[in-house]
């Protein structure tokens, strides 16, 4: 009989230290839940921040790229004029026109 009255006893106070318990990480999860939540909104704010970079780089690379082009064109278009501007030794068997200039189109 005393056994069964521990074994009760003993089974109420594990019963007691189990509600206490939840009810503490209960009370527990709701102080942090706000601190979770900022967690989660540093994270997704990193991926957008990281998105939105990823986003500039191709940007930048699409407008290098253009500038590229352009500054190859440029450059073309300089020695192009250059050639055509330097005076040569005129007469028909050089293909150039009587005033000394080549002839460009």
């Amino acid at each position: 009989m005393a056994i069964t009255i521990s074994l009760i006893v003993l089974v109420v106070v594990l019963a007691y230290f189990a509600w206490r318990f939840s009810m503490e990480a209960a009370q527990t999860r709701v102080k942090y839940a706000a601190i979770i939540d900022i967690d989660k909104a540093v994270a997704a704010a990193r991926q957008e921040l990281e998105r939105v970079r990823q986003e500039q780089r191709v940007a930048e690379q699409e407008h290098q790229r253009t500038r590229d082009a352009l500054l190859r064109a440029a450059t073309e278009e300089l020695d192009r004029v250059r050639w055509c501007s330097t005076p040569v030794p005129s007469g028909p068997r050089f293909g150039v026109m009587p005033s000394g200039s080549r002839r460009c189109a």
